[in-house]
């Protein structure tokens, strides 16, 4: 199979998709009204409620959805084959992520500005508020110390790129003050003032890599009781990045943050693409693994791609950070619809780079086409990373430059998937107080704080054992549970203004008996090897997820209920 046709495809759906599904949910399903007032507008407070340009909020907002989640469910999916991978990444994003990312970006700016899990008492009362706090600080949690220790990972294995990620400090202050260039001169200045740091650290990674090698245990009476591990430096500094974004304003780190990881996904992107187009390879993978040994991948693919389309961490972000940030109601289906469409086109250059360019199938068959149950999942960057060098390298670019290039953009793309989680973490506790009716707490640093340890202390917890896909499965069991709860709640939103609900009750409807079924095989192999931490983990995710699926649907039927009875009645003979 011709890789460049599957691209075109690719973006031909996705263009369709975005002229014209989009269209129909923001005018037809959700009636998106322009004339309203944003949360940044009326809840203005130079800290987090701060209106921004929509192509800039579009490309920070596309680095925290667009990253390694993403590469890693691409790369663990190709192993049941192609076919199954891209139908899913492109239906999925188009039907799917749309109404979705759209739905949940609408029913937020509705609610001036709130996460779901405060959208959740808005909508539902007291009885959703448990679950849906449980839920998004479970998957919070896990997602921050994951994305921490990735960082590290990468980091170790591509030690040229070390002084690029310490560059991102004074690279970070004078994009920012590019953003708010009062003249074209300033302006340039600035901008040339990055591009000469970004070229002295690549030459620097170059000639000088910053190779971090060794352990350090802790030796016990039988066995090493801590072990200190390469990545954890790197991933220290990582948290301490994250807290420092923290406090700051969302656009003084984090936006310019993110929009130069934007800019670098969209390089490399442009990239590969090109060189699949001039050079056309063919496909190694076959369309369909048939392999002894793997699962079923009707089960198991909603939890593996859980960057993709059906995500609760992707709501998590959008009615976080992003929605906060919103000038108009206009840019919700620019910034809802097109951060899935670029996730999407980042997951499908995924699977290119890991399906082409073997001398034939067998030779795929011998690196991806096992089911890589204990292998660290860090290893999908990687591939990609080396893989996606070797494409770009076709087109006259040097190896270790394009997987220089590479490795920065996952680097990046990480970091602000950690920042933005980490602020809408913030967000959790902060609204979750309230929730509960807790004492107000008049120390605003301390929540930061108590984040910043709970996320330390949980990555090192991780880090003595294998990050596997133990942990994959984990965040997607935790994600994908809070997606459909979150998909009736824009479904009671929509019954309370007598609208169709149909375009986003068929998503969950369809998805949670697949859901299900994931998460009891995913359980089951757990109890056989013995792994209690986890399953216990999973058990109370799965009680949670139920049960704020059960709330939110009974409600949702109360609802309908009650504007039926208040339709009013046809006359006779019409």
């Amino acid at each position: 199979m011709n890789s460049l046709v599957l691209i075109m495809v690719a973006i031909g759906v996705f263009a369709m998709g975005y002229r014209f599904y989009a269209k129909f949910l923001t005018l037809g399903v959700f009636r998106i009204d322009n004339s309203a007032p944003t949360p940044a507008s009326h809840r203005h407070d130079s800290h987090d409620f701060v209106r921004c340009n929509r192509w800039l909020l579009l490309s920070q907002h596309t680095a925290a959805v667009a990253g390694s989640t993403t590469l890693i469910g691409a790369g663990v999916a190709v192993v049941w084959g192609w076919v199954p991978a891209f139908l899913w990444i492109v239906i999925g994003t188009v039907v799917v992520a749309g109404a979705y990312s759209i739905g949940t970006l609408w029913a937020s700016l509705r609610y001036s500005g709130v996460s779901p899990q405060a959208l959740a008492q808005e909508l539902v009362g007291k009885p959703a508020t448990i679950p849906f706090l449980g839920l998004a600080g479970i998957l919070l949690m896990v997602v921050c110390a994951v994305l921490t220790l990735l960082i590290g990972a990468v980091l170790v294995a591509h030690p040229s790129v070390g002084w690029l990620f310490l560059s991102l400090m004074p690279i970070t202050m004078f994009l920012r003050q590019s953003l708010f260039a009062a003249d074209a001169r300033q302006l340039l200045f600035n901008l040339g003032l990055v591009l000469v740091i970004l070229v002295v650290a690549f030459l620097l990674g170059q000639f000088m890599p910053l190779a971090i090698s060794g352990l350090w245990r802790i030796p016990g009476w039988s066995q090493d009781v801590l072990v200190f591990k390469p990545e954890l430096v790197w991933s220290v500094i990582a948290v301490i990045a994250g807290y420092l974004s923290l406090k700051d304003p969302v656009w003084r780190t984090a936006r310019p943050r993110g929009v130069l990881a934007g800019i670098i996904l969209l390089i490399v992107v442009v990239l590969m693409i090109t060189s699949i187009g001039i050079y056309q390879p063919d496909i190694s993978a076959p369309r369909i693994n048939e392999q002894a040994g793997l699962p079923v991948s009707a089960a198991l693919l909603p939890l593996v791609l859980t960057g993709g389309a059906f995500a609760g961490y992707h709501a998590l972000l959008q009615a976080g950070s992003t929605v906060r940030q919103i000038e108009h109601q206009q840019d919700a289906p620019l910034l809802g619809y097109g951060s899935v469409v670029a996730d999407g086109l980042l997951a499908i250059t995924a699977v290119m780079a890991l399906t082409v360019g073997f001398v034939d199938t067998d030779s795929w068959h011998l690196s991806y086409g096992s089911w890589p149950q204990h292998e660290p999942i860090v290893r999908w960057l990687n591939e990609f990373i080396d893989r996606g060098a070797q494409i770009i390298s076709m087109l006259g670019v040097p190896h270790q430059w394009g997987s220089a290039l590479t490795a920065f953009m996952v680097v990046t793309l990480t970091l602000s998937a950690l920042e933005n989680a980490l602020r809408s973490f913030g967000f959790l506790l902060t609204e979750g107080r309230e929730q509960l009716d807790l004492q107000p707490n008049t120390d605003d640093a301390r929540p930061r704080r108590v984040l910043i340890m709970v996320v330390a202390i949980l990555a090192f917890a991780i880090s003595q054992t294998r990050l596997d896909l133990d942990y994959w499965y984990l965040i997607g069991i935790a994600g994908q549970w809070l997606a459909p709860a979150v998909f009736v709640l824009i479904t009671i939103a929509l019954s309370r203004l007598g609208r169709s609900t149909m375009m986003v009750l068929i998503p969950p409807m369809i998805l949670s008996p697949v859901l299900a079924w994931g998460t009891l095989w995913v359980m089951w192999q757990w109890w056989k090897e013995g792994l209690w931490l986890l399953l216990i983990t999973a058990s109370v995710i799965l009680l949670l997820g139920l049960w704020g699926l059960t709330v939110t649907t009974m409600t949702a039927f109360h609802v309908h209920r009650q504007q039926t009875s208040a339709m009013p009645l046809r006359p006779p003979g019409l």
